[in-house]
């Protein structure tokens, strides 16, 4: 198994994580009638671009170890473009975690997550690698910082 799917592996194990609660959640509504824990369609959707999102985000950091490896391209920019990435994946899913049990927190991590993924975005798009991943994550970034900020 390379790097990139144990990354992946990673990722999506840490969704499995994160989707725990909302599946005691589910059935301790069942077994009490209480709904107040159920997340809806909308937010159920946003936890899946949010990990979907960390995916990517751990996809650009292996691609810029590939290219830093390589020497291909600016070296320092793929070394600045991975340490932003790689500070984002920590936020992103801690963010997603805290809307699957809906902490009272969720707030300030939606506004730490809206603010590390326009910096990462900003960095990425500004980076002299044009490469189909990063242009990806570009977007991707920009997508789960507006809406965290529907959460703020």
């Amino acid at each position: 198994m390379n790097r990139r799917h144990v990354l992946s592996a990673a990722a999506a194990g840490a969704a499995g994580l994160a989707a725990l609660p909302a599946a005691r959640a589910d059935h301790h509504e069942t077994q009490s009638g209480d709904h107040s824990h159920k997340l809806t369609g909308k937010k159920k959707a946003d936890v899946q671009q949010m990990t979907e999102h960390v995916v990517l985000l751990n996809r650009v950091a292996e691609h810029c170890l590939e290219q830093i490896k390589e020497k291909q391209g600016d070296v320092t920019d793929h070394a600045q473009n991975h340490e932003y990435v790689m500070d984002c994946v920590p936020v992103c899913q801690t963010t997603a975690a805290f809307m699957v049990r809906e902490s009272p927190l969720s707030k300030s991590m939606h506004r730490a997550s809206a603010e590390c993924c326009e910096k990462t975005a900003k960095a990425l798009e500004d980076s002299s690698d044009k490469s189909a991943v990063v242009a990806e994550c570009v977007k991707s970034s920009r997508k789960c910082a507006e809406m965290c900020r529907t959460y703020i």
